[in-house]
């Protein structure tokens, strides 16, 4: 009897640790599945802000103030003039298989000195076959100035934004130039950079 007794009380003492290990494993199994799901969403997510990426010869526009030019004459030129004048043919590319909203954006480069006053920045966007785009189609072509920065990502200035269709292509032309009523002693500059991005 004690020692049915003693199997007994040891049969349930096991169980007791087994039923234990199984919690605890599955405890265990549990957090690893949650971690495993924000790590996941976390790389979609930056996954998802690359789903519209540009192309383009390049993504640098740099300027120089020796042959300031009208807002007409600026519009019209197709092609790169001088160095005081550009013109940059890109493209954006949803490569995602959802419609996306896309943020058009520009992040200057910061002269120390010899900076063209931004006022007189003059950029103006358009899309493959020279048709002003939305915001741009004024008579009077915007300066780096009447662009708005963008609230979380404060550097860096608003060109345009829209919807893009699933795998489909976008054509712009950005041409910027120094306004006519510029002067200045001495040769400046100024330099922005053209990015994209999924919101």
């Amino acid at each position: 009897m004690g020692w049915w007794y003693l199997v007994k009380k040891m049969k349930s003492k096991i169980n007791r640790i087994n039923y234990l290990y199984f919690f605890m494993s599955l405890i265990i199994i549990i957090l690893l599945v949650v971690i495993g799901i924000f790590i996941y969403n976390e790389k979609n997510v930056n996954i998802n802000e690359a789903n519209v990426i540009l192309y383009s010869d390049s993504e640098n526009i740099t300027i120089d103030s020796s042959l300031p030019v009208s807002d007409k004459f600026g519009k019209d030129i197709h092609g790169e003039v001088l160095n005081s004048y550009k013109y940059l043919e890109f493209e954006i590319v949803n490569v995602s298989s959802e419609v996306r909203d896309y943020q058009l954006y520009i992040t200057k480069n910061d002269f120390s000195t010899n900076e063209i006053n931004n006022e007189f920045v003059k950029i103006y966007l358009t899309d493959d076959k020279n048709n002003p785009i939305d915001g741009f189609e004024s008579s009077k072509v915007p300066s780096y100035v009447d662009l708005k920065y963008i609230k979380d990502l404060p550097s860096n200035k608003l060109l345009y934004k829209d919807k893009i269709d699933k795998y489909q292509r976008r054509k712009f032309i950005i041409k910027v130039w120094v306004a006519d009523n510029y002067s200045s002693s001495s040769e400046n500059y100024f330099s922005f950079d053209i990015g994209v991005r999924a919101i």
